[in-house]
């Protein structure tokens, strides 16, 4: 059965460094701290530039929700974030965030390495899609701007998530991620 998460249930905690706040949607396993998750999906807000937290043995997937842009420095390369786009990077890097435009959030997906992979795909969604769970992976919709209406109802706004478990119809004007974590061994959360 699928579930929906509204953004205010999400777990404020601060960043790994303690450089900010992530507001963590899912974890697996359920309650992992950071040395020891399978899978993590958070939010995090960005106030000012500075270093990203080192997390040895996990790959990321990025993605500024806005309202700018954000560049990254990894390795000493710069990378342009825009918004909405995935940024893949690994954990191992040495990363730093400089802002763009002011303050964003953005959606982070960490995977460890051997364990799971993790895919972002952002949509734009215009009328009526139906949404599929991918086969042995965790399916994970975010809302990153507009709004949705499931077939039996129920509203999604920005940053609620909706845990994809059976098919649905979705409805509405939006843009959203897709997270799909397929479990490499028997780690399924």
């Amino acid at each position: 059965m699928n579930r929906i998460q509204r953004s205010s249930e999400h777990t404020a905690m601060p960043w790994a460094n303690g450089g900010g706040i992530t507001f963590e949607v899912a974890s697996s396993p359920a309650g992992a701290d950071f040395t020891s998750f399978n899978w993590r999906i958070s939010m995090a807000e960005v106030r000012e530039s500075g270093p990203f937290s080192t997390f040895s043995g996990v790959d990321r997937v990025l993605t500024v929700l806005g309202p700018g842009d954000l560049t990254l420095l990894i390795n000493d390369n710069e990378v342009l974030s825009r918004r909405h786009e995935p940024r893949h990077f690994s954990g191992d890097d040495d990363v730093r965030a400089e802002l763009v435009d002011g303050p964003i959030t953005d959606l982070n997906v960490m995977t460890r390495r051997g364990r799971c992979t993790g895919v972002v795909t952002v949509q734009t969604i215009d009328g009526v899609v139906n949404l599929e769970p991918q086969s042995q992976s965790n399916t994970v919709v975010v809302v990153l701007a507009g709004t949705l209406d499931l077939v039996d109802g129920e509203g999604l706004s920005v940053r609620d998530v909706l845990f994809l478990h059976d098919n649905t119809t979705i409805m509405g004007n939006a843009t959203i991620a897709r997270i799909d974590i397929t479990d490499l061994g028997d780690t399924r959360g």
